[in-house]
């Protein structure tokens, strides 16, 4: 998989690997967080990054894509940061969340059929998928606030008028909206 990259101000540029690590020290020293002025980027008006949006197209470089495709998020603060990293994945991941989610929520057969029923009935019964929502509906502010944003980065894909991923097109659906609980299920 290709490594995205979040610039967080002009000393931290944080490779996939570790950018949980630097998310929670920023929850934990919102002003140490070395992530500059706001530069007049809203992450909700559409434009994400400085200086530019971030490349919206899927595939090929761009703006906020290097040569070989690889995103780099340039953000004002963590909710932006946030935003553009949950459309980021969105774009390049977005069967994938969708799969994972249904999988946690015991809804994977309204997608693949019967023969999964078995996984959705357990899922189900564990409660893992609810015992996530409690959390984010219980969560501090500043981290409600980026788990927010990151799923209001995914469903800002969703919702462009876009060709979805050949997965969902083969068969025949469409994802639906992200939610908090989504990141918290899995992390």
């Amino acid at each position: 998989p290709v490594a995205g990259q979040i610039g967080l101000g002009d000393h931290h540029e944080v490779g996939a690997g570790n950018h949980d690590t630097v998310m929670q020290r920023a929850l934990e020293h919102p002003d140490d967080t070395g992530l500059g002025s706001r530069a007049g980027v809203e992450h909700r008006g559409g434009g994400v990054g400085l200086g530019q949006p971030l490349d919206h197209s899927v595939g090929g470089p761009g703006p906020g894509r290097d040569d070989r495709g690889v995103p780099t998020i340039r953000a004002a603060d963590l909710d932006d940061a946030a935003f553009a990293l949950g459309f980021v994945h969105a774009q390049d991941r977005l069967f994938q969340m969708d799969m994972m989610r249904r999988v946690g929520a015991g809804r994977l057969s309204e997608v693949v059929g019967a023969q999964t029923l078995p996984v959705d009935k357990l899922m189900r019964t564990l409660g893992l998928y609810a015992t996530a929502e409690r959390q984010a509906e219980d969560a501090s502010p500043p981290l409600k606030r980026v788990l927010v944003a990151y799923s209001d980065g995914v469903n800002a894909f969703l919702a462009q008028d876009r060709t979805l991923p050949p997965e969902c097109q083969l068969l025949r659906y469409r994802p639906v909206p992200g939610k908090p609980a989504d990141s918290l299920f899995w992390g």
